[in-house]
C-alpha cells in the first residue's frame, strides 16, 4: 500500500459545528487509550457526533464496523469490495462508503444498519458530504465526481481533473473543492449548478480542508512540499512552505489555524490562517493523518510508521504521545464526546483515546497564606488557622482536581495529610485547630497530568505559639 493510498483513510469530514469550551476542565490521571477490535486492513474512519456512532472501513473483508461510544460494542455490516472512504451525514443519519474496487457507494442507514448501493465511477476513493444540500461528493479515478442526491440516491457525474483524489466541502458557499493529484490542479464545483472551474496549485495535492469561517481553502501538496491557499471568493491562491512530504491536512476555524501533517518530515506545520506564517511542532514517524477538536483546541496525528499517536495542545503547540497499534492510518474525533479514534490498519484495531485525560495543560499551583513562614497564638490553648491551595492551567482557568496536603517534623521526611478535592474556583482548603505549640511544616502537591509532571509547592513553616 502506497503513502498516497494510505491517504484515502486520512480524510476528515468537517462539519460547522463548534462547541464551546467551559472554562473550568476537570484534570484526571495521565491520558490512557483502549483498543476496540474491528475488520481485517481497516482504512477509514467516520463520526456520528448526533448518535454517538463510530464507522471504520474494513478494507480487506469488504465491511463496515459500526462502534458504539458508550460501550464500544462492535456491529458489522458488509458493504462492497475493497472500502475505502466513509463520510456521514448526521442530520439524515446516513453512512456513505467509498468501494474502491467495486465501483459503487455503499449508504448505510443508521438507523437501522440497512445498506443500499448506488453506481458511481471506477475506483471512488474519496467522499464528502454537505449536511446543508443533502449532498455527497465522491471523487472517482475515472477522472470525474459523482454528485449522490440524499434524498432519492440519484447520481450525477461531473468531470474533474486527472485522478482526482481528495475532496472537500464549505457548507457556507456551497463549493466543492477537488485535489486532482496528476494533473497538479482543483476542481472548484458550484454545488447549486454543478459547473466546475479549475484552480493551479502545486504539485500532487492530495488533501483539503476548508475554513468556512474565513472562505479559505488549504490543499496539501505531497509533492511540492507546500499548501496552496485558495481565496473561496475569488480563487486567487498562494503557496505556504511546509515540512517535507505533506500528506493530510486539517483546520480549526475557531483559532484559525491548519494544521499539515508531513509524512516525510516526521512533523506538523502549523499555519496561521490570518498571516500564513508557520511554526513547526514535531511528531512521530511518517504522519499520515490528521483531525482536530474545535472545543479542546487538541489536534490529533496519527503516526504510521511510529505506531503512535501525537496530541497537540493548540494553544502552546505542546505535545503528547499516546500508544496506539500498528500503522496508524486515519483518524477522527467526536467533538461531543471529546473522543479521538484512531484506525490501526495492520493490528485490525481502533485505538480510543479519552480526550478528557488530553484535555490537561500543564498545572500550576499556590497557596494562602504565601508566606513562607507564618505563626498563629493560641487563644484559650487553641490555635485556629487554615491552609489552602488553588490549582489553574497554563491559560489561567481554574482547574478541578484531586490535591494533596502533606507535613513534616523537620521539612525533609513528607507524610499526607489529607487530600481534597479543589472548587470552581480551583481551591481547596484544610482547617486546623492546633492545641499544643510547635512547628510543622506544610505544603501543597498537584497531580500529575498527560502533559506535565507533578506540581509542589514551597515547604511552608507554620509556628503556634
Amino acid at each position: 500500500m502506497s503513502v498516497l493510498e494510505s491517504r484515502r483513510s486520512a480524510r476528515i469530514l468537517l462539519t460547522l459545528t463548534v462547541v464551546v469550551l467551559a472554562a473550568t476542565i476537570v484534570v484526571s490521571p495521565p491520558a490512557h487509550a483502549a483498543s476496540v477490535a474491528v475488520g481485517n486492513q481497516p482504512r477509514a474512519v467516520a463520526v456520528n457526533p448526533v448518535t454517538n456512532k463510530v464507522y471504520v472501513t474494513n478494507a480487506g473483508s469488504g465491511s463496515v464496523s459500526m462502534i458504539d461510544g458508550v460501550t464500544s460494542a462492535v456491529t458489522t455490516v458488509g458493504v462492497g469490495a475493497n472500502p475505502y472512504a466513509v463520510a456521514v451525514n448526521p442530520v439524515i443519519n446516513k453512512v456513505y462508503v467509498a468501494n474502491a474496487s467495486g465501483t459503487n457507494v455503499s449508504v448505510i442507514d443508521g438507523s437501522t444498519s440497512a445498506v443500499t448501493t448506488v453506481g458511481v465511477g471506477t475506483w471512488p476513493g474519496a467522499v464528502a458530504v454537505n449536511q446543508v444540500t443533502n449532498k455527497v461528493y465522491v471523487t472517482n479515478y475515472s477522472d470525474n465526481v459523482t454528485v449522490i442526491d440524499g434524498a432519492t440516491n440519484v447520481p450525477t457525474t461531473i468531470a474533474a481533473g486527472t485522478y482526482p483524489y481528495a475532496v472537500a466541502v464549505n457548507q457556507v458557499t456551497n463549493k466543492v473543492y477537488v485535489a486532482n493529484h496528476n494533473s497538479d490542479n482543483v476542481t472548484v464545483i458550484d454545488g447549486a449548478t454543478n459547473s466546475a472551474t479549475s484552480v493551479g496549485v502545486g504539485k500532487w495535492p492530495c488533501a483539503l480542508a476548508v475554513n468556512p469561517v474565513t472562505n479559505r481553502v488549504y490543499v496539501a501538496n505531497h509533492g511540492g512540499s507546500s499548501v496552496t491557499v485558495i481565496d473561496g471568493a475569488t480563487n486567487s491562491h498562494v503557496n505556504v512552505a511546509t515540512g517535507a512530504g505533506p500528506t493530510a491536512v486539517a483546520v480549526n476555524p475557531v483559532t484559525n489555524k491548519i494544521y499539515v501533517a508531513n509524512y516525510d518530515g516526521s512533523s506538523v506545520t502549523v499555519i496561521d490562517g490570518a498571516t500564513n506564517s508557520v511554526t513547526t511542532v514535531g511528531v512521530g514517524t511518517a504522519p499520515i493523518a490528521v483531525a482536530v477538536n474545535s472545543a479542546t483546541n487538541r489536534i490529533y496525528v496519527a503516526n504510521r510508521a511510529s505506531g503512535n499517536a501525537t496530541v497537540i495542545d493548540g494553544a502552546t503547540n505542546s505535545a503528547i504521545t499516546i500508544a496506539a497499534g500498528t500503522y496508524p492510518v486515519s483518524v477522527a474525533v467526536n467533538p461531543v464526546t471529546n473522543t479521538a479514534y484512531v484506525v490501526n490498519n495492520v493490528s485490525s484495531n481502533v485505538t480510543v483515546i479519552d480526550g478528557v485525560q488530553v484535555s490537561q495543560l500543564p498545572l500550576s499551583i499556590s497557596r494562602s497564606p504565601s508566606k513562607s513562614t507564618v505563626s498563629y497564638k493560641r487563644k484559650k490553648k487553641v490555635a485556629k488557622f487554615t491552609l489552602s491551595a488553588t490549582l489553574s492551567d497554563a491559560r489561567g482557568r481554574a482547574v478541578g482536581a484531586v490535591v494533596w496536603l502533606q507535613k513534616s517534623s523537620n521539612g525533609k521526611k513528607w507524610s499526607n495529610v489529607c487530600k481534597l478535592k479543589t472548587n470552581a474556583s480551583g481551591k481547596a482548603s484544610k482547617a486546623f485547630s492546633a492545641k499544643k505549640k510547635g512547628t510543622t511544616y506544610y505544603r501543597w502537591s498537584a497531580p500529575a497530568t498527560a502533559w506535565d509532571k507533578a506540581r509542589l509547592t514551597g515547604k511552608q513553616k507554620v509556628v503556634v505559639k
